[in-house]
């Protein structure tokens, strides 16, 4: 009986050592930084390379600040990223994910750099959003709500207008 119990285990393994080749260290590595330009044509951004970030103000164009992430901040979006493999092999287009034409179009790119490695990913807005999509702007979207608290953005203008 002992050994029929684990040969359930040899498949999960097997999953789960296909999932991804990359191999990340448990702690963030000093060299770990991002870039996100996302939203309508990808104006705004969020890039830890440079401390900056861009707010999109519709009408009146675009606005850089200087904003730099705590430690804590870092290392909880570095965690986000693991769970969702940012530095494996992501496609968008598996599942019948297919981009959509939309207007103004959506646009993001993600820039990752991580023990020495440089990871690029680049999307259009996304029909039928994959496990993987969703993970991906769900971190998106935590990543906007960090900055947007801080007091420097919280001093930028309002956007003038909006996008239809």
């Amino acid at each position: 009986m002992r050994a029929k119990s684990w040969k359930w285990l040899l498949p999960v393994m097997l999953m789960l050592g296909a999932c991804s080749s990359t191999v990340y260290p448990k702690e963030m590595p000093d060299d770990f930084d991002f870039s996100v330009e996302y939203g309508v044509g990808g104006k705004r951004k969020v890039d830890t390379f440079t401390d900056t970030v861009v707010k999109d103000l519709v009408m009146d164009g675009v606005v850089e600040v200087s904003i730099a992430l705590t430690d804590e901040e870092m290392q909880d979006i570095y965690r986000k990223m693991v769970a969702v493999d940012m530095m494996g092999e992501l496609d968008f287009e598996s599942d019948g994910n297919a981009h959509c034409a939309t207007e103004p179009e959506i646009r993001t790119e993600w820039i990752i750099h991580l023990n020495g490695d440089l990871n690029t990913i680049q999307y259009a807005t996304l029909c039928n959003n994959t496990s993987n999509s969703l993970a991906i702007m769900k971190l998106q979207d935590y990543i906007h709500e960090i900055v947007a608290v801080k007091e420097e953005y919280q001093k930028l203008p309002e956007p003038n207008g909006y996008y239809e």
